[in-house]
């Protein structure tokens, strides 16, 4: 291995662990031929039986000889012109009835037993993933057992909003649902553990309150409740348009990803305040003038705070980045920021 610094290139015996925070970007670069490889294998212009993300990859063939030959062709590519082999234990050959495992996903063809019912292709969050997030979520509200219930809820709701912004785009409503039901059995453990000589009753009546249709809602002490994973929605990928570069500068191309920036980030949206901020700012943040693609780290700004009576209304709000929020806090004063409104200017 060679390492490449300046104009030189500098000899060295030790490479990067797999799974470091460069290993998928040497992964995406030594294996960005292997695109090119398989199409021009496959005889088609527009086609390629490879999907590819970084160093995971998935071929789909039409027989098990065409993908025997992939299996050995591309094996025998890879160790002469990169010096990588193929792992046997990660390396598969399945049918699609049987489901295959990618980046977290289970493709299936399900078969129904009707012969008058057309077979499907579902993706799925794979049943590993599910047990690692569950198992992960348990260990997290059983090592917080002497914590506050607001500090428990704050913990879960990223972590809870995140798994599900992950797969919002596969079937997995009934995989929502199941996690739900499984938290919920979680924290009335957790519950229970903490009042071993109280009733369930004053147990129900301390921790879950009643939220529209739900009365089972985990709640904390200042009314923050726990988020349902299911009432995501379920959003199907919009496939980027072909050929379409990622750092071109022209308008047309920079117009289609902040347009598709804008769609995705109001996709993660849940609250209805949060939802119309958003919009009437048109995904921008006023203070660095940039779009915000996450919104998970994004906060609600007062431009008259709250302790000199700002209210939660709209006109009083604005939604900006977690970064941007603190460094307008470092910048200005609550005393300054009430007297740049009541001078009828703004600090934003």
């Amino acid at each position: 291995m060679q390492i490449f610094e300046g104009q030189t290139l500098y000899p060295s015996e030790k490479g990067t662990p797999q799974g470091g925070v460069i290993s998928p970007i040497l992964a995406n670069v030594a294996l960005t031929e292997l695109d090119e490889i398989c199409r021009d294998w496959a005889n088609k212009k527009d086609y390629t039986p490879l999907v590819r993300y970084a160093d995971d990859w998935l071929l789909v063939c039409l027989t098990i000889e065409e993908a025997q030959w992939w299996k050995e062709s591309l094996s025998n590519w890879l160790q002469e012109q990169v010096g990588l082999e193929l792992s046997e234990e990660k390396t598969k050959i399945t049918h699609v009835s049987e489901g295959s495992d990618f980046l977290g996903f289970n493709v299936k063809k399900y078969y129904p037993k009707s012969p008058y019912r057309n077979p499907k292709l579902l993706i799925k969050p794979a049943r590993e993933s599910v047990k690692g997030f569950l198992k992960e979520t348990r260990q997290t509200i059983k090592a917080m057992k002497q914590s506050t219930t607001e500090d428990l809820i704050l913990t879960l709701n990223p972590r809870i909003q995140g798994w599900g912004a992950y797969y919002r785009h596969a079937v997995s409503k009934r995989t929502y649902n199941k996690i739900d039901s499984e938290i919920h059995c979680a924290l009335w453990r957790w519950a229970v553990r903490r009042h071993p000589n109280k009733g369930k009753k004053w147990i129900r009546d301390r921790y879950f309150r009643k939220w529209r249709k739900d009365k089972w809602v985990f709640t904390g002490e200042r009314g923050t409740r726990l988020m349902n994973m299911a009432s995501l929605p379920i959003i199907r990928y919009v496939k980027i348009r072909k050929d379409m570069k990622v750092y071109a500068s022209d308008k047309e191309t920079v117009k289609y990803w902040h347009s598709r920036e804008y769609r995705n980030a109001l996709n993660q949206i849940y609250s209805v305040k949060v939802e119309k901020l958003y919009k009437r700012q048109k995904g921008i943040c006023p203070y660095c003038k940039q779009i915000m693609t996450d919104i998970s780290e994004t906060q609600a700004h007062h431009r008259l705070p709250k302790l000199y009576g700002g209210k939660e209304q709209l006109n009083n709000l604005r939604l900006m980045h977690y970064s941007c929020h603190r460094a307008l806090h470092s910048q200005y004063s609550l005393k300054q920021m009430r007297d740049i409104i009541k001078s009828g200017q703004s600090h934003l």
